[in-house]
C-alpha cells in the first residue's frame, strides 16, 4: 500500500522532478546599483531678491525601483519620496528641492538616499549678485572712448619735450 501512495503522489500535476530541484532555479537578477554623492556637502548662494530657493540632490546610480529621497531641514522631514510633508516645500524634480527664501537662509538641508542611508548636506546662504558680464561691444568699467588723460607733470615735461623739438629743426 505504501508503494501505491508513493507512485500516486509522485506526479501528481505532470511536472517534471527536474523543473523543482536546485540545478535548475531562475536566474538571479543583477543587485541594484548602490547610489553615492561625489560632494557629500555643498553650500547654496542665493541672492536676497530671490523668492525661492533650488536645492540639488546630484545622486550618481539613483535607481526610483529601489531608492527613494527624503528631504530635511535641519533634522525635520519636509519631503518624503515625492509627497512633501510640509506643504510649502516642493519638488521641482525627484533630485531638486524648491524652498520659500525666507525657510531656507542660513538653514542646513541633506537629502537621503534609502535603503542606502547616503546623504548630501547642503548649506543656504545669502549672497550678492554676482555682477553680470560685460556685453560683447560695451565698454570695460573706467573706460572711455576718449584719450586718457595726463597727470600734470607728465603733460608739462611732454610740452617741453615738444617745443625743444620744434624750436631745434
Amino acid at each position: 500500500m505504501s508503494s501505491d501512495y508513493e507512485n500516486e503522489n509522485e506526479n501528481d500535476y505532470g511536472e517534471d522532478d527536474s523543473a523543482r530541484s536546485p540545478g535548475n532555479l531562475a536566474k538571479s537578477t543583477a543587485a541594484p546599483l548602490v547610489p553615492f554623492f561625489n560632494q557629500k556637502a555643498a553650500v547654496v548662494h542665493v541672492d536676497a531678491s530671490a523668492s525661492n530657493v533650488k536645492i540639488d540632490c546630484p545622486v550618481k546610480n539613483y535607481d526610483a525601483k529601489h531608492h527613494v529621497i527624503l528631504w530635511y531641514r535641519e533634522e525635520t522631514l519636509v519631503v518624503n519620496g515625492n509627497q512633501s510633508v510640509i506643504d510649502i516645500y516642493k519638488l521641482d524634480s525627484p533630485f531638486v528641492l524648491v524652498a520659500p527664501l525666507a525657510n531656507a537662509t542660513g538653514h542646513s538641508f541633506h537629502c537621503e538616499v534609502l535603503p542606502s542611508g547616503v546623504r548630501r548636506d547642503i548649506s543656504v546662504k545669502l549672497a550678492p549678485t554676482p555682477p553680470s558680464p560685460p556685453q560683447p561691444n560695451a565698454t570695460p568699467a573706467g573706460h572711455s572712448s576718449a584719450p586718457p588723460a595726463l597727470s600734470w607733470p607728465t603733460a608739462l615735461k611732454c610740452l617741453i619735450l615738444g617745443l625743444l623739438i620744434h624750436a631745434h629743426f
